[in-house]
C-alpha cells in the first residue's frame, strides 16, 4: 500500500502527459490516501501507548516492562510502515548512487526538515518522521550486529584465549537467555519452581 499511495521517490522516465481532468483526479485520491495512511500511523501510536500502559500496569519488574514495550513495538502495524517507508529510502535514495546530499540529512540521505528537496514528497517525508521511532531501533540493532561480529571475530582469532573466551561468553549469552526467558515466561519460572521443588 506504501508504494501505490506514495509513489517511488525517484522517476526514472519522464511522467506521461495526462489530461487536467486525469491530474487532478490522481492528485485527490493520492492526498486522501496520504492522508489515510497518516491517520492509521497516528492511530496506531495511540493504540500502542493505551496497550502499554495497560500491561505494564499489570508487570511486576523492570524486565517485563521493557519486554513488553519491545513486543508492542514490534507487533505493531507501524513497525511494519516504517520498515517499508524507510527500506524504500534505502533503495531509492540519491544516496545509493552516490549523490552527497546538500542539505542536512538523516538515515539513507533523507532531509531533516520537510519540503528540503525535491525526490521527496512532503507528504511521504512528514509519514516518514511520524513512523522514524519505530525504524530507529532495527536499525541501530542492524548496524551494531557488524561491529559485534567484528569484535567477536576478532577475539576468536587469537589462540591463546579463543577457547576460554568463547567458553566464557557462550555461558554469558546463555546465562541472559535463561533469566530473559524466566522473566517473561510464567509457565517457566514456574515449572521451575516445580522441578526445583521435587
Amino acid at each position: 500500500g506504501t508504494y501505490l499511495f506514495f509513489g517511488l521517490d525517484i522517476r526514472f522516465t519522464p511522467p506521461k502527459k495526462k489530461s487536467q481532468m486525469e491530474q487532478i483526479c490522481m492528485n485527490l485520491a493520492a492526498g486522501v490516501g496520504s492522508l489515510a495512511f497518516l491517520l492509521m500511523a497516528l492511530n496506531s501510536y495511540y493504540q500502542d501507548f493505551k496497550t502499554i500502559g495497560s500491561s505494564c500496569a499489570d508487570a511486576n519488574g523492570f524486565w517485563q516492562k521493557v519486554a513488553i514495550f519491545i513486543l508492542v513495538c514490534v507487533l505493531s502495524p507501524n513497525y511494519v510502515a516504517a520498515t517499508a517507508v524507510w527500506g524504500s529510502f534505502k533503495h531509492q535514495s540519491p544516496v545509493v548512487l552516490g549523490l552527497e546530499p546538500k542539505y542536512m540529512s538523516i538515515i539513507y540521505g533523507v532531509p531533516l526538515l520537510p519540503c528540503s528537496t525535491t525526490w521527496l514528497g512532503p507528504i511521504k517525508h512528514l509519514y516518514a518522521l511520524i513512523l522514524m521511532p519505530y525504524f530507529l531501533p532495527g536499525f541501530l540493532i542492524t548496524n551494531c550486529n557488524g561491529v559485534v561480529l567484528l569484535i567477536w571475530s576478532c577475539i576468536t582469532k587469537c589462540a591463546c584465549l579463543c577457547a576460554y573466551l568463547k567458553t566464557s561468553i557462550c555461558c554469558v549469552v546463555v546465562f541472559w537467555g535463561v533469566i530473559f526467558t524466566l522473566g517473561l515466561w510464567g509457565w517457566a519460572r514456574s515449572a521451575l519452581v516445580e522441578y526445583c521443588s521435587i
